[in-house]
């Protein structure tokens, strides 16, 4: 099962790697830390830092909390607000941004294989500096997420992929109701002990924005 799931992310990223018209290498890394306040409920803070522009230049720093509520062993519900800023290298100047999600996720153990379903509603509040610079709008979305995870007895290294695409829900976007953007993502999961966890990945990304395509081959590392 592990060698099919490998070939298959080999072989969809080889093919989805010829499409599009700009790309560019960027670099993702993150902290998390998980606290059980309660049987269902838990908190979460991530920071992170990336990099984009085939590694040269700064992408944005956020911080990001929340909480989430396990309603029963196949579902949970997470509120989530991210604090952000990102550098806009055409103006020279980090914009500060904010986002809201709600997340809902499902989730199913058959055998070796963990399949999730995630459902996550977001939306991005520009500083107002994009807005008058470059006619930048809050902007919605819906974004939803399939992985399949391996996952066999004690082992540490837990292998994954997933895809992933976002629609927008603002009446005013070209691709309104419509994808505007997707990822193809594989990576490995290692556990370190009973509380951390270590993980590599490797997104293959692409986003439309006025009709052009922009392809992103991201590579990063998270742990918790």
């Amino acid at each position: 099962m592990l060698r099919k799931l490998s070939l298959i992310a080999a072989l969809l990223f080889g093919f989805l790697s010829v499409f599009g018209q700009y790309k560019q290498a960027a670099f993702w890394s993150s902290l998390q830390a998980e606290i059980g306040l309660t049987k269902d409920l838990s908190s979460k803070i991530e920071t992170g830092y990336r990099m984009t522009n085939n590694l040269q230049n700064t992408d944005k720093f956020y911080v990001e909390a929340g909480l989430q509520y396990r309603i029963n062993n196949y579902f949970r519900l997470t509120g989530e607000y991210r604090f952000s800023e990102k550098y806009r290298i055409e103006d020279n100047y980090f914009a500060e941004r904010h986002r809201f999600m709600l997340k809902f996720r499902s989730g199913l153990r058959v055998n070796d294989i963990r399949l999730t379903w995630t459902a996550k509603y977001q939306m991005n509040m520009f500083d107002p500096m994009e807005h008058d610079w470059n006619g930048q709008k809050n902007i919605s979305h819906i974004r939803n997420k399939f992985q399949l995870k391996y996952r066999k007895g004690s082992k540490r290294f837990y292998p994954y992929i997933y895809y992933e695409f976002f629609t927008p829900l603002n009446s005013m976007d070209v691709y309104y109701m419509q994808t505007d953007a997707y990822r193809l993502a594989g990576g490995v999961e290692m556990k370190i002990n009973k509380d951390n966890f270590l993980k590599c990945f490797f997104i293959f990304e692409e986003e439309k924005e006025r009709r052009i395509n922009t392809l992103n081959y991201i590579y990063g590392i998270t742990y918790t």
